[in-house]
């Protein structure tokens, strides 16, 4: 329930403002449909293409470094022993430092995908906005 839920109240949002805009002018729906669309399904898609191979890296790497770390704790009598210390940490510090790389470009798509899904948002509240502003001059008020 928690998967179909937020799609489908998006969905009955969108319809719902949709025929309650288009009551009055049917160009603000067909530009809050655009929007919804650009903001529930095409950016979302887009920002899922766009980290896949960002996100395996990222995942490889965790994996790659956890594995590292699990050998040198159950490995160290012998890293020890034949005096490899200094070769098993730079190996773990080399692999550490490439998984905080690939974090902070996976860090960056989700930032670029915040401000585009900020940046539609607001486009799509300044557009209606604006095809609304004339709309008012039209209306006559009675005191």
């Amino acid at each position: 329930m928690r998967v179909v839920a937020p799609p489908l109240v998006a969905l009955l949002t969108a319809l719902g403002v949709s025929i309650f805009l288009a009551s009055f002018y049917p160009p603000l729906a067909i530009v809050l449909i655009g929007f919804f669309l650009g903001l529930g399904l095409i950016l979302p898609l887009l920002s899922r293409l766009l980290s896949r191979k960002p996100g395996k890296a990222l995942i490889n790497l965790r994996s790659e470094l956890h594995t590292q770390l699990v050998d040198g704790i159950q490995g160290l009598p012998d890293i020890l022993a034949y005096n490899r210390a200094a070769d098993k940490l730079a190996l773990i510090a080399e692999t550490s430092h490439a998984y905080g790389l690939a974090q902070r470009r996976m860090g960056a798509h989700q930032r670029i995908a915040i401000a585009l899904t900020v940046l539609l948002t607001n486009l799509g509240m300044w557009t209606v906005l604006f095809l609304t502003i004339p709309l008012t001059s039209m209306v006559v008020w009675k005191v």
